[in-house]
């Protein structure tokens, strides 16, 4: 029996390496067909949230999609790590300059009209109709993006941090 101190664990291996990316793979398409599985859920909320900011569609519906993006942005920024650690942190700042412009076009483009409309009482409800134009904006990621962004930033700076140290430098 070989004791324990001398065993070598091997971080480089390419059956590790694959056995890892491809554990990482299953996982993620494991959590993809889960996220869309939340939709077949048989609960019936009765109606729609309806207010002066909208109505919004079934909510197990939204849920579903947003969930979706966060877990195919994630498996996104997931891979670049493993295959290009050095860019995880710049693309984390390209997602979040980009989400907060779509954000700030999507607020930028309906809220003016919608405070016409509503010009009785807009103050009470703008922040509930910002709400409602995130949550039911499925076609384009932003928040997740925004999520994920900030996420792909702070490990970018954790593996630099890592990569550092193992070179000696700080």
């Amino acid at each position: 029996m070989i004791p324990v101190s001398e065993v070598v664990t091997c971080q480089t291996c390419p059956r590790r390496i694959a056995g890892t990316f491809l554990l990482g793979i299953l996982c993620w398409i494991a959590s993809a067909f889960a996220a869309v599985s939340i939709s077949m859920i048989p609960y019936d909320f009765d109606e729609s949230i309806c207010g002066v900011w909208g109505c919004f569609p079934p909510i197990l519906a939204l849920v579903s999609v947003h969930s979706l993006w966060l877990i195919a942005l994630t498996g996104g920024v997931w891979t670049l790590q493993r295959i290009l650690p050095g860019s995880v942190r710049p693309v984390g700042i390209a997602m979040v300059i980009l989400a907060s412009v779509g954000i700030a076009f999507l607020l930028g483009n309906d809220l003016p009209s919608w405070i016409a409309q509503t010009a009785n009482y807009p103050e009470a409800f703008w922040f509930k109709r910002v709400a409602y134009l995130l949550a039911t904006e499925t076609g384009i990621p932003c928040v997740q993006s925004l999520v994920v962004g900030l996420w792909a930033i702070r490990k970018g700076r954790r593996l630099a941090k890592e990569r550092a140290e193992s070179n000696g430098t700080e």
